[in-house]
């Protein structure tokens, strides 16, 4: 099976379970199921997009090549449905958190339902993400790998919210530093890539090396997906982002091609470095902007270091002792995350 298709199984698993775990009536969960694409914000059924699932189905895709039959995939979906779940209320929280007005090409909770409600949405969804998981005790699996898995899951919260913090913080700084970055996206992104695929090798009984492996290629991983989503965040349009171009410029984010900029030794960079700290942001300046950026080669630089990371992972996972077909479906996910065709 090729790994569209995989993905394709995948993502029917995840949202069965998912359909299942937020089923409850109400205008709480009517506001979960609008923010995972499901209804309109009146609670009528709706074609919303619910995201890629990239993280949950990473999950699923690592079980599986290290062992788990399809049976035995469905037997993991609250785990995949868990780490979903988990992504999906960071981005409730996120999306007040940056006073973004757009999410998948729709209307952010937020911006109808209140400030107030959205963040208790997103509490929600984190407390449904968590018990959801106790539904691996009734799937057959011991206390002890549930115990595991939910250490696993926990600790990835409290690294993606410190993370978070950085970020918010790097917003009234123009100081960042590369390494600064780093440490940010390796907790507000990186972890949430890490848990997947250490948590599938442990559902499947992978010895600890090898959960240890997965775990060290998903902080790669994440990390390169972060530093395309930097590229995305200044030159990708509305249809690739769900939101307005040039975004991170207009928020004033701290992200990589922004502090390759801002220390880019030229004519260029110092114009940068001086208007990037001079609101408020006009669609003129945020033009002018991408454009210095393009000029000082911060796209293809920050490219470069995405497949750097991602080149990284690619090591670590050919060193895992697996079947070539399996092999070659994690290369070609590790494609998928910088969008290249193999």
């Amino acid at each position: 099976m090729d790994l569209e298709k995989r993905m394709e199984s995948y993502r029917q698993i995840l949202e069965n379970e998912m359909q299942d775990i937020v089923s409850k009536d109400g205008q709480l969960y009517d506001w979960m199921r609008y923010h995972l694409g499901w209804v309109d914000r009146f609670g009528s059924p709706s074609s919303g997009s619910p995201g890629k699932q990239i993280r949950a189905c990473a999950m699923l895709l690592t079980a599986e090549v290290c062992g788990a039959s399809h049976e035995d995939l469905l037997r993991f979906a609250p785990l995949a449905a868990s780490i979903e779940l988990i992504h999906n209320f960071s981005l409730l929280h996120d999306d007040v958190e940056d006073e973004s007005e757009t999410r998948r090409g729709r209307a952010t909770l937020w911006t109808f339902a209140g400030l107030a409600q959205a963040i208790n949405t997103g509490d929600g969804m984190f407390a449904i993400a968590r018990t959801a998981q106790y539904r691996l005790v009734e799937n057959g699996f011991s206390p002890g790998v549930v115990l595991e898995s939910m250490k696993i899951l926990d600790e990835t919260c409290l690294r993606l919210v410190e993370g978070q913090q950085m970020d918010i913080d790097f917003e009234d700084r123009v100081d960042v530093t590369e390494s600064e970055y780093i440490e940010m996206a390796l907790g507000k992104t990186a972890a949430m890539f890490a848990a997947p695929l250490s948590c599938g090798a442990l559902l499947a009984g992978a010895p600890k090396n090898v959960v240890s492996a997965f775990h060290q290629a998903g902080l790669a991983l994440g990390l390169g997906f972060q530093m395309i989503d930097d590229v995305l965040g200044v030159w990708g349009d509305t249809e690739q982002t769900g939101k307005p171009v040039g975004d991170d410029l207009r928020t004033l984010k701290m992200t990589y091609p922004i502090i390759y900029g801002r220390d880019h030794d030229s004519k260029s960079g110092s114009e940068f470095a001086e208007q990037y700290v001079t609101p408020p942001r006009t669609e003129a300046d945020v033009r002018v902007l991408t454009q210095l950026l393009t000029d000082m080669g911060a796209r293809e630089f920050t490219e470069q270091r995405a497949d750097d990371e991602i080149n990284n992972a690619r090591r670590i996972l050919s060193a895992i002792p697996l079947e070539t077909n399996y092999q070659q479906s994690l290369q070609e996910f590790s494609d998928l995350l910088v969008g290249r065709v193999s």
